[in-house]
């Protein structure tokens, strides 16, 4: 009977024993459980820090590229805004589309040097009305545009011819007195050294223009010719004539015509 007691005891020890066993592993289970929650919880944490760190980087990156580029576009533009001092780049564009090609021989060679023409007769009879560059605007664009009400190379040319004191349109002074031309229908008529007359039909930037202007003024009974004119080291308009015209009367009568279509401009007359 004592030996039946001392196996219940003992099988009772033994049942306590993996009772304590059974309870150390789960307790064991969900230590490791905590544990590895709290290192995924570090990894994710981690995993996020550097995305947003790399994302602030990215960010800063971009917004100095984009400075960057700015500064270089200002840069940019303050160079070429500095190699302009005059804005020639307003100009009067012809009204048609340059679709079609014009030959070579449509612009003639002048027969006649540029220099053996006789200037207009509003240069030899120049107005006395003046303007100060910096007082009207500080260009030939400001200039012609408020005393004639139009701005372009044809106006400049006309402008320039009765100031021949100015060689550089782009270094003109800004205390200069330029000379104010009266515009009239006379302004376009120069004189060959033969007696006949030329009629001065427009001044362009490019020979491109040039050409395509020619397409509208055409006259079969009359040549068109060009003249390159400097107006700096880094401006060559054209200027285009055309003729002979045996008289003034003939040459003014072809003025009036093109004024009334358009293609020449003669500003209203004051009164």
């Amino acid at each position: 009977m004592e030996e039946a007691k001392d196996i219940r005891e003992l099988k009772s020890l033994l049942s306590d024993l993996s009772l304590q066993d059974d309870a150390k592993k789960t307790l064991s289970y969900r230590e490791d459980d905590a544990g590895n929650a709290d290192a995924r919880k570090i990894v994710l944490l981690k995993s996020v820090s550097v995305f947003l760190f790399s994302l602030s980087l990215f960010l800063i990156l971009c917004l100095i590229s984009l400075l960057v580029r700015g500064y270089l576009t200002d840069a940019s533009y303050h160079e070429k805004s500095q190699t302009k001092a005059v804005p020639l780049e307003l100009k009067e564009v012809p009204a048609i589309t340059p679709a079609p090609v014009i030959s070579d021989q449509s612009i003639t060679s002048p027969a006649v040097p540029p220099e053996d023409l006789h200037g207009p007769a509003v240069v030899e009879n120049a107005s006395t009305r003046t303007a100060v560059l910096k007082e009207e605007g500080g260009s030939l664009y400001f200039i012609s545009l408020k005393n004639y009400g139009k701005a372009d190379e044809t106006l400049f040319d006309l402008i320039l011819q009765a100031n021949p004191a100015i060689v550089n349109v782009r270094t003109i002074d800004d205390h200069h007195h330029i000379t104010l031309p009266e515009i009239t229908a006379e302004s376009y008529i120069r004189k060959t050294p033969d007696g006949r007359f030329r009629v001065h039909i427009g001044t362009f930037d490019t020979a491109e223009w040039a050409k395509v202007y020619v397409a509208r003024v055409r006259n079969k009974e009359k040549h068109i010719f060009i003249e390159p004119q400097a107006f700096s080291s880094q401006d060559t308009w054209y200027r285009l004539t055309m003729g002979d015209f045996e008289n003034r009367e003939e040459a003014l009568q072809t003025i009036s015509s093109l004024a009334k279509r358009g293609l020449i401009y003669i500003p209203p007359q004051p009164g």
